[in-house]
């Protein structure tokens, strides 16, 4: 009788340890059918990205196609199948500015375990598993060369997303570490964490600051609220933002009736026209003294001062960043500074004129600025000419030229002003139900306009 109990007891502990030789490609297969049976749910992210703290909350309605995204309770982001909305701290944001952070959610998370089965020849291979009480644990453990077709393989994606019409010429790979919790009942994701550091090199490209940057992430997101997603809010700049803004040609060539006196035109034209004026002061000029009292809407002075006093800080810090996300590895966090005020010290020196503004609609209104800019393009050709000519002298590192490349547009910023041709700019405006005006895009001043 003993000897037979033995024998059961080593059937039963024969038959646990079968039932845990699962695959990964099993647990793989599984989670995919079950993700594409999900027609909502909730992420909540957390860590660093390129050293900056980062916490995101994305809500996702796969089924009708909505999907919103919070950064840090100030930058919001909603999309459906007709709409885009971006809203910092209240203000709209355009597409071009900050479409690409909600794609790139939608794209990496949305569909985890299919993007790495896609990714990879054999999930197998280069995934190990660990079977819990309530989970599997599914753990990255490519080589050298699975980790390199890997990197290929996102850094691609990447650059569709973030550099438009930009070739990769190569990914190298400085750490890159997956782990994917998946619960055992329901064989959907619930946590996912990585850290990767890739190197992405760039195709020559005139219009680039730098030849590479780094896909630099190390983040924690758990998936929840499967199937349990409620109505989807739109940011509060949405009622000036539904369907975006066409292109003017468009607009104009289609009949829209004004129900609204000429007084009322006259007084909302000139309203769109203030409002552009205090945002070329507040963001070129970095003057937003009496903004506030400037600009039309219901909100208090105090709000519409500190949203002025906001938009001339962004325009500094994102011209910070950009230029700290292309130089930075090879530039000093000073010398970024320093030639950011030389920057805004050059553009400073331009001038402009508000010479026209008409309405299209009740919410839309298009307004045209007179503007002699900065030239640009050739302070930039100037530069280039200088260093080539001075890596060819030997002069100059050839291996840290960005360095002085700063160096000389930090000179350049701060020397002669170089003036451009004087040019007609129209900035697209809307009008939002509290009576408040915005403007989604400022590259329509800036670029080819204040900087030539």
């Amino acid at each position: 009788m003993k000897v037979r109990w033995i024998w059961l007891f080593i059937i039963i502990l024969f038959m646990g340890a079968c039932s845990q030789q699962v695959t990964v490609e099993e647990v793989f297969e599984r989670g995919i059918e079950a993700q594409e049976a999900v027609d909502s749910m909730v992420l909540e992210t957390s860590g660093q990205t390129d050293s900056f703290d980062l916490n995101w909350v994305a809500e996702m309605n796969m089924s009708e196609g909505i999907y919103s995204l919070q950064y840090d309770n100030a930058l919001e982001i909603y999309k459906d199948k007709d709409t885009f909305i971006g809203s910092l701290d209240g203000e709209a944001l355009d597409e071009y500015t900050v479409g690409f952070l909600i794609n790139k959610v939608i794209a990496e998370y949305e569909q985890l375990l299919k993007r790495f089965d896609n990714y990879v020849e054999d999930v197998n291979e280069v995934f190990e598993i660990e079977v819990e009480d309530e989970h599997y644990i599914i753990t990255y453990i490519g080589d050298e060369e699975q980790q390199q077709q890997l990197a290929d393989q996102m850094s691609s994606e990447i650059i569709t997303l973030v550099y438009e019409g930009v070739e990769m010429s190569e990914a190298e790979v400085e750490n890159m570490e997956f782990v994917i919790t998946i619960d055992k009942e329901s064989n959907l994701v619930a946590e996912f964490e990585q850290k990767v550091r890739i190197k992405i090199h760039l195709e020559d490209d005139e219009e680039l600051f730098t030849d590479h940057f780094y896909f630099d992430e190390d983040l924690t997101t758990s998936y929840s609220q499967f199937d349990s997603v409620g109505e989807i809010d739109m940011p509060v700049v949405s009622e000036s933002s539904l369907g975006g803004i066409e292109e003017l040609d468009e607009i104009e060539a289609t009949p829209v009736t004004i129900d609204l006196s000429d007084e009322e035109i006259e007084e909302m034209q000139e309203e769109a026209a203030n409002y552009v004026d205090a945002l070329v002061q507040a963001t070129v000029f970095q003057n937003a003294d009496g903004f506030g009292d400037q600009v039309a809407g219901s909100h208090s002075v105090e709000e519409k001062q500190a949203s002025g006093e906001m938009q001339r800080d962004m325009f500094v810090e994102f011209y910070r960043q950009n230029t700290k996300m292309n130089m930075g590895e090879y530039v000093s966090d000073e010398l970024i500074d320093e030639l950011t005020d030389a920057f805004m010290h050059a553009i400073s020196q331009t001038s402009y004129e508000v010479i026209d503004s008409q309405i299209i609609s009740d919410e839309q209104f298009v307004v045209t600025l007179s503007i002699t800019g900065m030239l640009e393009s050739t302070i930039m050709e100037d530069i280039e000419n200088q260093l080539i000519e001075e890596i060819e002298q030997g002069t100059v590192d050839g291996d840290n030229w960005i360095e002085y490349q700063v160096e000389l547009m930090i000179d350049a910023y701060n020397g002669e002003f170089v003036e451009g041709e004087t040019t007609e700019a129209t900035v697209s405006v809307l009008r939002d139900d509290t009576g408040s005006y915005h403007v989604l895009m400022q590259d329509e001043y800036l670029l080819g306009g204040f900087v030539q």
